[in-house]
């Protein structure tokens, strides 16, 4: 920098400090100007505030007669908020505060105390802050999110880090490595939700088992909507459909009542990447098992792909604490029946 500014005045012109491309001011101010009003279903007739400095805070009831997809997610009898939907929740509040970009992806997800329902409706804070410095990989901001119990903020449910971008990637080439290693699954599905899931019909993503090994398996899933999971037909679509990311959850433990005889409950992820919608005909889900440290943890990946082999989204490290005594949920959504 002081070479150039001491260059003297016979030099070309040029710009040696300016605006970055990082667009926080202008994004910013994006959220005074469309008054927080994007068509998002899970914040519908949500109103979003600004808080100090670049962030945005809101509030969230979690009811069971607006979130009909609770009574179909249940831990031991009681609706438990599922983390796709934290998910879905805090991608939209991102995409809320900054309408100038796009949700691109989700870092450091981390299932910081599950949500019961179980007492009347659950009202929830989530508080999203853009981080000072830039992304080095692309033009956007990153934006941490936090949703947490409004009378004791100490108390915290999810966190994660939102990725934003001025455009969503193109995604990278993708084939599954064990294809030829794919066996029967020996169940049809039907039988596999009451045998070993607890979700009920409106989590009952999965429309066919093409196959499992050792390594992972493969499944064919069916998009969801809003308008199913939630009273009053909310505006808007998904950013990353719960049913379909939680029917990939699924296929986890059915991978694992298969070869280990455990139930995960998945409490944190490295990253998701988002090149598109979870939407469509269908989605096949390939599950890649990643490490096994022991046998009551493992890791996993899970990729999204379109009929035509697109890559939609990408899961990448999912850590997989399980345990034998979780095998007792299996079925729990015939016995709240």
């Amino acid at each position: 920098l002081a070479r150039e500014l001491g260059a003297g005045a016979g030099s070309a012109p040029a710009v040696v400090i300016g605006g970055g491309p990082w667009r926080i001011e202008k994004v910013a101010h994006g959220v005074a100007a469309t008054n927080g009003r994007a068509e998002l279903p899970l914040l519908d007739g949500i109103g979003a505030r600004r808080g100090q400095g670049e962030s945005v805070e809101l509030l969230r009831t979690f009811d069971t007669l607006r979130d009909l997809y609770l009574t179909d997610h249940r831990l031991d009898g009681n609706p438990v908020v599922p983390a796709a939907v934290a998910m879905e929740l805090m991608a939209e509040v991102a995409q809320r505060g900054w309408p100038d970009l796009q949700v691109t992806g989700l870092r450091d997800l981390q299932v910081l105390k599950g949500m019961i329902i179980d007492n009347g409706p659950r009202e929830v804070r989530l508080a999203a802050r853009a981080a000072v410095e830039p992304p080095h990989d692309r033009l956007g901001v990153d934006v941490s999110v936090e949703m947490t119990d409004p009378a004791n903020p100490a108390h915290r449910y999810y966190r994660a880090t939102l990725e934003l971008s001025d455009r969503i990637p193109a995604p990278p080439a993708y084939t599954l490595p064990f294809e030829s290693d794919l066996e029967p699954f020996g169940l049809e599905v039907p039988e596999a939700y009451r045998r070993y899931l607890f979700h009920g019909p409106l989590f009952q993503g999965i429309r066919k088992i093409q196959g499992v090994c050792r390594r992972g398996m493969v499944a064919d899933l069916v998009p969801s909507s809003p308008a199913r999971c939630l009273a009053g037909a909310p505006a808007g679509e998904w950013l990353i459909d719960p049913v379909v990311f939680d029917s990939g959850l699924q296929m986890v433990i059915l991978w694992a009542r298969t070869h280990l005889d455990v139930t995960p409950l998945p409490s944190r992820y490295r990253r998701y990447r988002r090149f598109a919608p979870l939407a469509g005909s269908g989605i096949r889900c390939d599950l890649h098992i990643q490490s096994q440290t022991s046998e009551s943890l493992f890791y996993i990946d899970l990729l999204f792909t379109a009929p035509d082999g697109k890559l939609l989204g990408w899961l990448e490290g999912m850590e997989c604490p399980s345990s034998r005594a979780f095998n007792r949920l299996a079925g729990g959504h015939l016995r709240s029946a």
